[in-house]
């Protein structure tokens, strides 16, 4: 699963940020960090933090106490992850107060739940965080190669 992960973390995360190239946008303020403190924030810090907090705590809670999946594209997805991904693609809406365009923070917000959905779904078949997290940064990191690149 890990390889899967890597693979999709890439993937995934160049496919949708080339898409997100052709949505208009404007730049987004984080301060004056420089890009190695960008890099530690953003690529490493964010990831880890953000699928401790949704998928270790928030998405298995949920399992506790909600039961039941979906499935798309073959794969079996569990409603707790389903709600910790919406949740987690509603939470970057804060991304309107780093001056996000409207429809930029939309799209973004429609990314994140697709990285929600994928990390979701390796937390469910592996019972541990260190895929979701592989998928979360590589996600990340291949996002914003594409995107500067672009």
């Amino acid at each position: 699963m890990i390889l899967k992960a890597l693979i999709c973390g890439v993937v995934i995360g160049g496919v949708l940020s080339f898409a997100g190239s052709f949505v208009p946008s404007r730049e987004l303020s984080f301060g004056s960090l420089t890009f190695l403190q960008q890099l530690l924030v953003f690529w490493i810090l964010a990831s880890v933090t953000e699928e401790i907090i949704f998928r270790g705590l928030i998405q298995t809670y949920l399992s506790w106490h909600i039961s039941g999946s979906v499935t798309i594209f073959r794969s079996q997805l569990t409603t707790a992850g389903l709600i910790t991904a919406t949740f987690f693609g509603l939470v970057h809406l804060a991304l309107l107060s780093q001056g996000a365009a409207t429809l930029q923070a939309i799209t973004i917000v429609l990314v994140a739940l697709i990285l929600g959905i994928i990390a979701g779904y390796f937390r469910d078949k592996t019972g541990s965080l260190v895929a979701p997290i592989i998928v979360h940064s590589l996600f990340n990191i291949t996002g914003s190669i594409v995107g500067s690149a672009i």
